[in-house]
């Protein structure tokens, strides 16, 4: 096979294969290899992506600062995705989410907390049979709700 890119001839091996095989609406399958080398494909990218790469830059700070912010869209469906392999049915909102994550202070030990050092902590534990609604939901310091936590599995172990 002769390169597109640089012109040399090199075994088919040295070139990407592409397959369907794995494509379940695929009737038959197939496989052909692309016509650049693994070596060309690869300086190209490089080169195509370093002439982006101010544009892919701002767009991954662009989603961090959306979804990694403490509060943010990242920790509302991770939670809730979370809650929902537990067992849960019902789940609180975006909004309810956003306004559990404006407090200020623990809700078992009053403290004040950082709002990137913060605990959601379920008043009902999920294993318990509680739901991940915004009146089984306080804000907690991490030793409470890791104190809280150890004490229901000590409670447990001595049944």
């Amino acid at each position: 096979m002769v390169c597109r890119l640089c012109g040399v001839d090199k075994p088919a091996d040295e070139f990407y294969a592409v397959t369907n095989k794995g494509r379940k609406a695929a009737k038959r399958a197939w496989t052909y290899h692309r016509t650049e080398c693994k070596k060309c494909n690869n300086a190209a990218t490089k080169t195509r992506y370093a002439k982006n790469r101010p544009k892919y830059m701002a767009l991954c700070r662009e989603h961090y600062k959306r979804n990694r912010e403490p509060g943010g869209m990242y920790d509302y469906s991770r939670l809730a995705s979370c809650a929902r392999r537990r067992g849960a049915t019902q789940f609180c909102t975006k909004e309810e989410w956003v306004e559990l994550r404006k407090g200020t202070a623990c809700a078992w030990c009053g403290c004040l907390l950082h709002q990137a050092f913060t605990h959601v902590d379920h008043i009902v534990p999920l294993c318990q049979g509680g739901e991940h609604t915004r009146d089984n939901l306080v804000l907690s310091c991490a030793n409470c709700n890791v104190r809280r936590e150890w004490e229901r599995k000590v409670n447990n172990a001595k049944k």
